[in-house]
């Protein structure tokens, strides 16, 4: 409401300043400007996103068009008549506001007064729009468009008329001072309905309603009105324009009702009447409707029961389709430039089928004669001029006339005060011409609501039984063992329960089974939940077949490089004690026993002993690749720490880390879990369960041993003793890094337990075999490869280290026949380490390997 009070604000404001600046698509009007002018706002186009007004025509174009001709018939003949309004000419003028809310406010402020005359001609700037003197103004069909023009109009005095039905959005007045109508709302046409069917013996009904957002409140009120009248709601379909109405006319045809009340829009309406005619379904039905059947091609066979006025034909000049500049936008979108083209369109619209062509007459019928009231009481010898002058003075008391007893032959049709009802049978005759019937069933006076004046219908060209309309064994069915019954108060209907969902004891509604539960048959209704007998996983899935193929391709690359290691076994081939070289595979090894352990049928036992050989396996290998490093290190600093110390400190680390997680296994034990994928599908698996926190303390050790790792192999960099070995170990820390990078957003927000423990198995795997690649077997290829020249390890490195020196006094010898002979002083002794380490950066592997070629 505020929005609209301040639209309003700025359009008052904006009529103070004079033009209205807009789009020149928005200047595409249909007028013939007369002395007073009556004002129209249409959806003729359609809505574009980037224009202002799109290029194309909306679906109800022709329609439009029909009703502009209707009304422009209209005021010619009042214009004619000697009687009615002698002394003015009366003009009209019909704007299109392209199905947008915002072009139609800017449209209706051209209708608002003008403080200046010369306002309404602006010449100044081709952006400004021209601005008309109107009477009133005939709204449009679209409440959500009429609501925001109603309010603007009703702040300036404007009249604004609707001949369309505008449900109960415009009942308070205080809201919409100066909105008329020429129908009734929408429950008071629906009440009327109600009475009409309860007074021919009709019982069962469907209704199609146009989906809003206030949808939910009107059905119960729907249903709360059927009960009051004693009628049963067998179906309500909601519809847009863009639903499949031959699949609902389709549905229709196979239920039990065949009396449909539909509520829709215009646009809605013209589709469903394809739909009819297209199934030949037109005499299957009673069609009940509302005045937005206005100008719809209603096809041969149906029998309507209506509140509009009679069904007739409507014919209006060619001559004036012609000129119509929006029947020349719709032959232009038809590309239809010949004579003949055009003459079938004009044809096809000058022939109209109006259902409630009165409602548009009667609107510029009660405007010409509130006119004719105003002029006879404040000027009755005004002409011209004079009497538009005189209309203007006056105009904020027009609506007065438009409401008095001036116009008592019409006053009974507005504010709502009478509903018309009557039947409408079209159908064929011998030579095939159209033939209507038209069954006047009486009026409805909402005020005293007395129906005992309504006659029954006539039903003989249904193609039905009248026992089809009443209450039968069909209207109560039998429900299956997965439905429950929802009642009404005349019959039921059946409504499914989903697959994980019980029907309550009462039979009235569905209720959903726990997790790990599924509903079971209970004296012939799945009325009872039982628990469901969890699936177990075993080897012989393709998933554990797959794991097992891995694990045991790595065992026995891992027992190949245990048995090299312990064969070759020199002191100077090793970089670190045997038994460290061989606690480390060992723990590798043990890493792929627990394997299997996981894809066994999970138990406490299996699972708790998979998870020990998992963290014993990762915690000896990490703590034994760190002493490894460190050893290497110490001894490239030539501080070589002894065998017990490095056993002590091994033996102390994985003392400590495996007393914290048994403090954490004593917190929270592992355990077995069942998980429920999803509650619909009638599916439990039993897994193992690893608390979290077990979990992230094992990935917060390892994390760190690594980064240590890293360190330490960071620094052999530069060194000459550990160099081969120290590149290779620090390319599989940062596998491992990336590794642990990858698992760890992928382990926490798996949802199912089965997808973390898979999770586990595939970290176990790269991590272990990555190892087994990168911290042996490195050092057993470069054993080959310098097998065949040198006859040990020993001899290599020797060999290395003299080229590296007759390389250095190469570069020596150099720079003194380079340099004049400086007299210097005696060098302190140093350290062979401390002579080839500077020289080794300087010299790539490339040069030790050629120089020895």
């Amino acid at each position: 409401m505020s929005l609209f009070l301040g639209v309003l604000i700025l359009c008052i404001s904006d009529s103070v300043r004079g033009y209205i600046i807009g789009d020149r698509r928005l200047d595409a009007t249909y007028q013939e400007l007369g002395d007073l002018n009556i004002g129209g706002l249409f959806s003729f186009s359609e809505y574009d996103q980037k224009l202002v007004c799109g290029e194309r025509v909306s679906l109800d174009a022709t329609a439009i068009i029909q009703t502009t001709e209707i009304l422009v018939a209209r005021i010619r003949e009042i214009n004619m008549d000697a009687d009615l309004l002698p002394n003015i000419t009366l003009g009209f003028v019909f704007l299109d506001f392209c199905s947008n809310v915002q072009s139609a406010m800017i449209q209706a402020k051209r209708f608002l007064p003008r403080s200046d005359p010369s306002d309404y001609t602006p010449t100044n700037q081709s952006n400004y729009l021209t601005s008309y003197k109107v009477v009133g103004v005939i709204g449009t069909s679209i409440n959500h468009v009429t609501v925001p023009i109603s309010i603007l109009f009703g702040g300036a005095g404007i009249p604004i008329m609707s001949a369309w039905d505008s449900g109960s959005d415009f009942n308070d007045q205080s809201k919409f001072p100066t909105f008329l109508r020429q129908t009734t709302s929408f429950w008071e046409i629906l009440k009327t309905m109600f009475n009409v069917l309860e007074t021919s013996s009709i019982e069962v009904f469907s209704i199609l309603l146009e989906k809003r957002l206030e949808d939910m409140v009107e059905i119960e009120k729907i249903r709360e009105q059927s009960e009051v009248s004693n009628l049963c709601l067998i179906e309500l379909v909601q519809v847009t324009v863009n639903s499949d109405f031959e699949d609902i006319v389709v549905g229709l045809l196979s239920g039990i009702s065949k009396v449909v009340l539909a509520f829709v829009t215009s646009i809605s309406a013209n589709f469903l009447v394809q739909a009819v005619h297209h199934l030949e379904a037109g005499n299957q039905f009673l069609w009940v409707v509302t005045d937005t059947w206005l100008n719809q091609g209603i096809i041969s066979g149906m029998v309507m029961l209506t509140s509009l006025g009679p069904y007739n034909n409507k014919q209006v000049e060619a001559e004036s389709v012609l000129a119509n500049p929006w029947f020349q936008k719709l032959l232009n979108q038809f590309h239809c430039e010949n004579e003949d083209c055009s003459q079938g369109h004009v044809a096809s619209i000058t022939d109209i089928e109006a259902v409630n062509k009165e409602a548009l007459e009667h609107s510029i019928d009660i405007f010409a004669m509130g006119l004719q009231s105003l002029l006879k009481e404040h000027c009755p010898e005004a002409m011209n001029a004079e009497a538009t002058a005189c209309f203007e003075k006056h105009y904020t008391d027009f609506i007065k006339y438009l409401s008095s007893d001036v116009i008592s032959e019409y006053q009974e049709n507005i504010r709502n005060d009478e509903i018309y009802v009557s039947q409408m049978i079209i159908s064929n005759n011998s030579d095939g011409e159209k033939q209507t019937l038209n069954v006047p069933i009486g009026s409805y006076t909402v005020s005293t609501e007395d129906s005992s004046f309504i006659e029954p219908l006539t039903l003989d060209m249904l193609d039905f039984g009248f026992e089809d309309t009443q209450k039968a064994a069909k209207c109560q069915p039998v429900c299956s063992e997965r439905e429950y019954t929802k009642a009404f108060h005349c019959c039921w209907s059946c409504v499914r329960c989903l697959d994980h969902e019980i029907v309550v004891v009462n039979n009235t509604s569905c209720l959903k089974c726990p997790s790990f539960q599924w509903p079971e048959l209970k004296d012939g209704k799945f009325s009872e939940c039982r628990m469901i007998e969890p699936t177990v996983y075993g080897l012989d899935t393709p998933t554990a077949a797959a794991f097992l193929g891995a694990t045991l391709g790595s065992c026995l690359f891992a027992m190949m490089v245990l048995g090299v290691v312990l064969t070759h076994n020199k002191p100077k081939e090793r970089d670190a004690p045997m038994w460290l070289v061989v606690l480390q595979l060992n723990a590798t090894v043990c890493g792929y026993f627990s394997v299997p352990l996981y894809l066994l049928p999970p138990s406490k036992l299996s699972c708790t002993s998979a998870i020990a050989l998992f963290l014993f396996s990762f915690y000896v290998q990490y703590s034994a690749l760190l002493l490894r490093i460190i050893y290497v290190y110490k001894a490239q600093a030539g501080v070589l720490k002894t065998t017990p110390q490095l056993a002590l400190i091994l033996i102390v680390v994985i003392i400590i880390e495996i007393s914290v997680l048994l403090l954490l296994y004593l917190s929270k034990p592992i355990g077995l879990i069942k998980n429920q994928p999803e509650l619909s599908k009638k599916f439990v698996e039993l897994l193992c369960f690893f608390p979290v926190h077990i979990v992230a303390y094992f990935l917060l050790v390892s994390i760190l041993q690594l980064l240590m790792c890293s360190v330490f192999a960071m620094k052999l960099q530069s060194g000459w003793y550990g160099y081969e070995h120290s590149r290779f170990i620090l390319t599989y820390i940062v596998l491992a890094l990336t590794g642990w990078v990858v698992f760890l957003p992928a382990y926490f927000i798996a949802e199912h337990n089965r997808i973390k423990m898979h999770l586990l198995i595939i970290a176990l795997l790269v991590n272990h075999t990555g190892c087994l690649m990168l911290s042996y077997t490195p050092r057993l290829i470069m054993r080959i490869c310098v097998k065949k020249g040198i006859s040990s390890y020993d001899q290599f490195t020797s060999f290395r280290k003299s080229i590296l020196v007759s390389k250095m006094n190469s570069i020596e010898e150099k720079k003194k026949s380079l340099t004049p002979p400086v007299k210097l002083k005696t060098p302190s002794p140093v350290s062979p380490v401390e002579i080839l380490q500077p020289s080794i950066e300087t010299v790539s592997d490339e040069h030790v390997y050629s120089s020895s070629v």
